[in-house]
């Protein structure tokens, strides 16, 4: 009995086969077909640098904007970018661009409907003149990595990343090595 069950699930194996790698070329093909990915999130997260004080935030809705280069294989990359500016007792200013990696999990559905994990790297670019101070401008180089998912939403998709990140320090503008635990929730449009 088990030597023909054996054999019976063997085949079923090789005649499901060609199906699915069928499938999952489709899905992957819709996932190109559909352009760039345009996304925007919000995100929390805890950062704690080495001598310093912990804390925790939230990023504005306009501080994180995406567009994703889908592929029809299971890797693709995302341009990442955020800036702010605030003003009082000096003037603040931040660029943060990135480029991340983007590998599917598992089956994809459609191109709004995946699992993915995520690695990256970004600089984020800061300038400060803090009143009767002196102005210094320098970067600050981070690592990141993450495992999120896309839910269909319409057209678009929902979007939810948790993620880690490592940022280097930089005496000149006083940060110190920092690591990073959050989360983002976003919306993701194609074009």
């Amino acid at each position: 009995m088990r030597k023909h069950l054996g054999t019976v699930l063997a085949v079923a194996g090789m005649i499901a086969a060609p199906a699915i790698a069928q499938a999952q070329a489709r899905g992957a093909t819709a996932m190109a077909s559909h352009g760039k990915e345009f996304g925007v999130d919000i995100g929390v997260g805890y950062v704690s640098p080495s001598g310093g004080q912990s804390s925790f935030g939230l990023t504005a809705p306009f501080g994180d904007i995406r567009i994703g280069f889908p592929s029809t294989g299971s890797m693709s990359f995302e341009g990442r970018f955020s800036g702010s500016f605030a003003s009082g007792g000096g003037t603040f200013i931040t660029f943060d661009p990135g480029v991340n990696l983007m590998f599917g999990m598992g089956h994809a559905t459609s191109y709004n409907d995946n699992k993915y994990f995520t690695v990256g790297a970004d600089v984020n670019i800061i300038s400060q003149s803090p009143s009767g101070g002196t102005s210094t401008s320098g970067a600050v180089f981070t690592i990141n990595g993450g495992v999120g998912t896309r839910m269909p939403w319409g057209t678009a998709a929902k979007r939810a990343e948790l993620f880690v990140s490592y940022s280097l320090k930089n005496t000149t503008l006083g940060v110190p090595n920092t690591f990073g635990i959050g989360a983002r929730l976003g919306l993701s449009f194609w074009h």
